[in-house]
């Protein structure tokens, strides 16, 4: 059922839109110690997958889907963010990450390396 209705929706929203652009996750990097994250938002997360719902639920759809490093976060931990475009469109979606890379230049800045 969660799987039809992702798809359903997805597939509503690139009638409409050609892309879906998206983080990659909800949250930051997060220290290593820690398993996963259990809370985010406020609210508790009581399995690993509950965390990364954001990309793990547009896998259901079965679209063609890239991610990407895109920034960095307050404490200078890289951040990404993923482009989901319509059934079939794989080479657009590859085209869209290459056209928001040349146009940012995002993929020339590296992370400060703590020592």
């Amino acid at each position: 059922m969660l799987r039809s209705q992702v798809h359903d929706r997805m597939y509503a929203f690139l009638t409409e839109y050609r892309f879906l652009i998206a983080p990659v996750t909800q949250l930051p990097p997060f220290d290593v110690r820690e398993h996963w994250p259990k809370r985010v938002a406020g609210v508790e997360q009581t399995f690993y997958r509950e965390w990364m719902r954001i990309c793990s639920r547009v896998t259901l759809a079965g679209l063609p889907v890239i991610s990407l490093p895109f920034g960095f976060a307050d404490r200078g931990l890289p951040t990404g963010l993923q482009i989901i475009g319509r059934q079939g469109d794989d080479l657009g979606v590859l085209r869209m990450a290459a056209a928001l890379e040349t146009a940012t230049g995002t993929w020339r800045r590296h992370p400060r390396i703590a020592r």
